[in-house]
């Protein structure tokens, strides 16, 4: 058997050299790299949200037809005018205020002389209704009920609550005898309240094929109904249509 040959000095040397080699190639990649790779993607992520949200080319059209009524508010009635002037939509568009107001939470309700258009569904708390709501389904814009079933109710806190439909007092929507409401609350009442999180108020006031007067009186009430010191500025606008300032 030969004898194994011992390395000499240079040669474990040069071994550890090449060692340090290999090792200094599978360093990971320097901060400095890691710095240029997330600004890149920083840049797009900007580069993207930076991209404007592309219109129609009908709005663009009805916007430059109404640039020249920005400059001040107008009375509803001629912004009534103004925005039939520029409809485009083929369907029944709805007409709307946007209210900035002071402070979020504020809320309020008012009795409209028409009907904005909807249609609400009132329901008077019972087994089917429970029922229903064991399996998540809400088929209803409004809930009444008893005293006495608001034990029963109390489980479904979770799922009214955050959609601002479980009865309370304050909304006046518990009573001994909830049919009693029923004309109330399925009838021309409305109730506003603002975002969560932003002091604006949207509101349906009616459609584009109701007559002038009819939407003119329900602004008119809707504006009575607010709190004058609250009240910022109003728009109004169609489904379709850019938005006109109104006088307040």
């Amino acid at each position: 058997m030969s004898a194994k040959i011992k390395p000499t000095a240079a040669q474990i040397a040069s071994q550890e050299a090449s060692l340090r080699i290999d090792e200094e190639q599978k360093v990971p990649v320097q901060p400095q790299a890691v710095e240029q790779s997330a600004k890149k993607t920083d840049a797009k992520k900007a580069k993207k949200a930076a991209v404007p949200f592309k219109r129609g080319a009908k709005y663009a059209e009805s916007a430059k037809k109404l640039k020249e009524f920005h400059k001040i508010p107008m009375s509803p009635k001629d912004a009534i005018r103004t925005l039939r002037s520029v409809g485009y939509a083929k369907f029944d568009e709805s007409v709307e205020l946007h209210v900035n107001v002071a402070e979020v939470g504020y809320k309020g309700e008012v009795v409209l002389p028409f009907s904005n258009g909807k249609s609400i569904r009132v329901a008077i708390v019972d087994d089917a209704v429970l029922s229903a709501l064991d399996k998540g389904i809400i088929d209803f814009d409004v809930l009444l009920t008893a005293p006495a079933m608001m034990p029963k109710l109390a489980k479904y806190a979770k799922l009214l609550g955050p959609r601002g439909l479980m009865p309370n007092p304050k909304s006046g929507t518990i009573s001994p005898n909830p049919a009693d409401l029923l004309p109330k609350f399925s009838g021309n009442t409305l109730r506003y309240k603002t975002e969560a999180k932003s002091p604006i108020i949207h509101i349906l006031v009616g459609k584009k094929s109701f007559t002038d007067e009819q939407l003119l009186k329900n602004i008119e009430a809707i504006q009575a109904s607010f709190n004058p010191a609250m009240i910022k500025s109003i728009y109004i606008c169609s489904s379709m249509s850019p938005s006109l300032q109104i006088v307040v």
